[in-house]
């Protein structure tokens, strides 16, 4: 049998409305026997399986191979049976009969596992939806339901389980040392009238957390007991916000606080549109590098949501409202400083530069410093040196008690050189100056140079991110999490709709 040939169309029409053809001799004018020779091409029908379809499918499988490999912290099926270990646990915990003793000889978590059950079986479910289904609105409700329990199942019940056991038992190793634990007490010493950048942790359960961890023991202790890495939005959040879930459910995690702004995200993703709107959620979603550490507790999601944000408001030509949401992110996450440069070269481009696009672009970088100066100033005040050792000397390692040399562990440029042997000490001071400037620089050179020839929100995203990823990975730490934040960026720049730059502040 022969192969299967793409189905060709011609590039026109064969006739217009206005062409006629003379009477009675079948024979068309010359203008259509000329369009009759154009030329043609291939069209290749779509198959049978949706991108977004794939993408679901794949990630649903890649955070079930999560659960059960140890990338969330599993829960001690053994210890639940001993209720001197965890006393009085609340009904609502999906633990499994106690008396079962096959579920107790396991040796990974049995309900991680029945979870990671659950993200197979939606996977597949996608798969099943778009070959099987042709009805389109049937199609989009399945999907989603799908994509919705795969999220369950990957995020919201092993962050549920984390944070019940966190506060039913007290455990400091139920929740990460700096998203949860730092963050909390720095909160803690903040409404204590003292300043956060000024006060140590040795006496925390972030510390207590340090003394338990063989990790940190083998390292001479965490320095991060001695530094708040941490911008003010993370801390000045759970203010207003811890009362009132204490009031509602009798406790308060950050935890809480992350999954809010992770829904939040997504609900701006699924707001700005678009064809590929399904898979962007989902890549989002399920992104296997954020996932497991938003179980834990790490805030990357925090900065997200003011940039999901302002990626909505730029395809709404909100540009006002998008600056002020970029000044709330600079506030939350230093991520967000390094979209600057490349903003600024967007205001005042296409080259040559005009005076009143200088003036316009001015009055949108202060809308950019009203939050900046309401989170961040107080605390630039109040202890500028504590402020600027510790949100950015201790990372770079040129502070007292420095971060340790790559990461814990990291995946940049600095195991390179740990591996050649130039470094011999973890604690070492190390300027990466020459390689941020070696690796980051040219993609600064050349977004500015893009941005002056064709200002666009796209390039400003796409090279933005970029910058980032060069950024981190030539400097002194890279973590997993650090490339978790950058892939939702670097989708964002691929869907977001460009509109027409204006001269106003719209």
């Amino acid at each position: 049998m022969a192969p299967d040939r793409p189905r060709e169309i011609p590039l026109q029409a064969a006739a217009g409305p206005d062409e006629t053809v003379p009477a009675g001799t079948g024979t068309p004018p010359p203008e259509a026997k000329q369009e009759s020779r154009a030329p043609r091409i291939a069209v290749e029908d779509k198959g049978p399986l949706s991108l977004d379809g794939m993408l679901i499918a794949a990630l649903s499988w890649m955070a079930a191979y999560q659960l059960v490999a140890g990338a969330h912290r599993a829960i001690p099926y053994r210890d639940l049976t001993r209720p001197e270990v965890y006393p009085n646990l609340p009904g609502w915990l999906p633990v499994p009969p106690l008396e079962n003793p096959l579920l107790g000889s396991l040796v990974q978590d049995p309900i991680l596992r029945l979870l990671a059950t659950v993200a197979v079986l939606c996977g597949l479910g996608v798969l099943a939806v778009d070959l099987m289904v042709r009805n389109s609105r049937c199609r989009t409700w399945l999907k989603n339901g799908f994509l919705v329990m795969s999220v369950g199942a990957a995020i919201l019940v092993p962050t549920m389980l984390d944070v019940g056991l966190a506060q039913w038992h007290g455990r400091p190793w139920h929740g990460h040392d700096g998203g949860v634990l730092q963050t909390e007490q720095a909160t803690d010493i903040l409404l204590q009238g003292k300043n956060p950048y000024v006060e140590d942790y040795l006496e925390s359960p972030q510390a207590e957390q340090s003394r338990r961890s063989g990790f940190w023991r083998r390292r001479g202790g965490n320095p991060a007991l001695y530094h708040l890495p941490y911008l003010p939005v993370c801390f000045l959040l759970p203010i207003p916000l811890r009362p009132l879930a204490r009031a509602i459910f009798g406790f308060y995690d950050p935890r809480m606080l992350y999954l809010a702004a992770y829904f939040g995200v997504l609900a701006c993703l699924a707001a700005l549109g678009g064809s590929h709107r399904r898979a962007l959620v989902a890549v989002t979603a399920l992104n296997p590098l954020m996932a497991p550490y938003l179980v834990q507790g790490r805030n990357d999601v925090l900065v997200l949501l003011p940039l999901a944000g302002m990626a909505l408001c730029l395809q709404r030509g909100r540009r006002a409202g998008a600056f002020f949401l970029w000044g709330i992110a600079c506030s939350t996450k230093q991520f967000a400083w390094l979209f600057g440069p490349f903003l600024l070269f967007y205001l005042v481009g296409p080259w040559p530069v005009t005076p009143r696009r200088v003036r316009d672009g001015a009055k949108l970088c202060l809308w950019a410093m009203v939050p900046i100066f309401l989170l961040v100033g107080p605390f630039l005040i109040w202890d500028f040196g504590a402020f600027w050792e510790d949100t950015v000397l201790f990372m770079s390692g040129s502070g007292e008690h420095p971060y340790p040399f790559g990461g814990t562990p990291g995946l940049g440029f600095a195991n390179l050189l740990l591996y050649l042997g130039l470094v011999e000490r973890l604690d070492q001071p190390y300027s990466f100056a020459f390689w941020q400037l070696l690796f980051a620089g040219p993609v600064l050179l050349a977004g500015a140079l893009a941005l002056l020839k064709r200002p666009d929100w796209r390039v400003v995203g796409g090279f933005g991110a970029l910058f980032c990823g060069m950024f981190v990975f030539s400097s002194r730490v890279l973590h997993a999490n650090y490339l978790g934040l950058l892939l939702p960026l670097v989708c964002l720049t691929a869907v977001v709709r460009q509109r027409q730059k204006g001269v106003g502040i719209g």
